[in-house]
């Protein structure tokens, strides 16, 4: 009984398991540090500031990512390099990695190792930045606070459109597809929200603390996660190359204010922090 619990908890269970379990727990860690912002407390962190502002910038987020489309006829030359560049690698990954995925194979063991490793590193990044939200509460720390906030968001904001292109497009996993890797078969597979959630939580850290050696260990887990999960056979490589642009993507965007505050110095109070500028990523 003690290893079946065990097992569940460290991720020895179906993909399809493990992914509604991640995606809850990032969820759920996102929520409660918005809505204990509710409770009633004579200090600055506990109030109703920091739920409205998970909810403005979650709102800002989506609405950025809706108005993305009418962007693309205004992009100067080096944006649009970027796109092409991205849609070319995303396109040749996809008409190889059914392949690519084929040729891998560990051993059971391996890909049960792999995946719990994966697991391991987007819990131990949640945790971090939960942890350091509720350290900066204690300390009376606006800018820990703060730091740690925008990393959560960061988190659970890139699991929006990893979701709606998991349902929309249904490709199937590797371990449950034997070989075939087209899309609209009912899986979950395109893209990883492992290799989004981060490839956000890397981003956010190395725009945080851009002199810090310990922005490569946030820098590294990003790329480790996506590796681990295409070796534990629960992702295709485009899959985790999709998952990780969306994850940069979202992370950049909610960190576009990061230098300037670090270099203009940081508000006393969260309620002071002037309003962050709204531009589509």
């Amino acid at each position: 009984m003690r290893r079946k619990v065990l097992n569940n908890l460290l991720g020895f269970q179906t993909a399809g398991h493990c992914h509604r379990r991640f995606r809850l727990l990032v969820v759920v860690v996102c929520t409660v540090a918005g809505a204990s912002a509710q409770q009633p407390s004579s200090g600055s962190c506990l109030n109703g500031q920091t739920a409205r502002r998970v909810g403005s910038d979650l709102l800002h987020y989506s609405g950025a990512i809706l108005k993305s489309p009418s962007k693309l006829s205004h992009l100067d030359g080096h944006g649009a390099l970027w796109i092409f560049a991205f849609s070319a690698a995303t396109a040749t990954l996809l008409s190889s990695d059914g392949g690519v995925s084929n040729n891998i194979n560990p051993s059971h063991a391996a890909r049960h190792t792999n995946n719990v490793a994966s697991n391991i590193l987007v819990g131990g990044a949640v945790g971090y930045s939960f942890s350091k939200y509720l350290i900066g509460c204690k300390r009376h720390n606006p800018q820990e606070r703060q730091f740690a906030l925008r990393e959560l968001e960061a988190m659970g904001f890139s699991l929006a459109p990893t979701e709606a292109l998991k349902l929309s497009l249904r490709r199937q996993r590797p371990t449950n597809s034997a070989g075939d890797d087209t899309f609209f078969k009912g899986g979950n597979s395109f893209p990883s929200g492992h290799a989004a959630i981060t490839a956000a939580f890397g981003t956010v850290i190395a725009e945080e603390y851009p002199s810090s050696p310990w922005k490569w260990a946030a820098v590294g887990v990003a790329a480790g996660t996506p590796t681990l999960r295409i070796t534990a056979k629960q992702h295709y490589p485009a899959d985790a190359f999709v998952g990780s642009a969306i994850g940069i993507l979202t992370g950049r965007y909610l960190c576009r204010d990061c230098r300037s505050l670090l270099h203009s110095g940081f508000p006393t109070d969260m309620n002071s922090q002037p309003e962050m500028p709204r531009s589509a990523p």
